[in-house]
């Protein structure tokens, strides 16, 4: 424990309070040392609830827990200082939520490592608008396919889009 509070003094620790993303300080043993208000909030816990529990076990669905345990150690063997990952994590309704991390080695006096500090931007959304926009395209496809009109996108000079029917009265392929 003095190592991580050497490492997340008072100010660090005010400062990344304020950071509208999770902010999680874990230790080589996994066990969780800080997590700021924002974190709180999106994972459903209070930061005293969680202390020096296994961030895995409470966070990170059974089904990745075996593929980032690895990512873990890799991050915390390896001798660079920052990782960036994306991955799940279920809150405390059940709620999963894609979180793109920024993972730092904080380090002691002794260059030894003290804590991962890893910096979560909730990406849930884009994933989701991403999703709805690959069902619109499929849409649109299926629609300019199948029209009996002849459709087509010009770009630049450059066709884009065109259709069976298109191809069929103009001969372009």
């Amino acid at each position: 424990m003095k190592k991580t509070t050497d490492c997340l003094d008072k100010h660090t620790r005010k400062f990344l309070n304020e950071i509208n993303a999770v902010v999680v300080a874990i230790d080589l043993n996994q066990s969780i040392q800080f997590l700021n208000h924002y974190g709180e909030k999106l994972l459903g816990y209070t930061f005293k609830e969680i202390y020096g529990k296994n961030w895995f076990e409470i966070f990170i669905p059974e089904e990745y827990r075996q593929e980032l345990h690895s990512v873990f150690n890799s991050i915390r063997l390896n001798k660079n200082e920052v990782f960036n990952y994306d991955n799940y994590v279920k809150n405390k309704t059940g709620e999963m939520r894609m979180l793109r991390w920024s993972n730092n080695l904080l380090r002691d006096e002794t260059n030894d490592i003290c804590v991962i500090l890893s910096v979560g931007i909730d990406i849930s959304h884009w994933e989701e608008m991403e999703q709805s926009l690959r069902e619109s395209e499929k849409k649109f496809r299926w629609l300019v396919e199948s029209s009996n009109d002849a459709i087509y996108l010009l770009y630049q000079n450059k066709f884009e889009i065109i259709n069976s029917r298109f191809q069929n009265l103009f001969g372009y392929t």
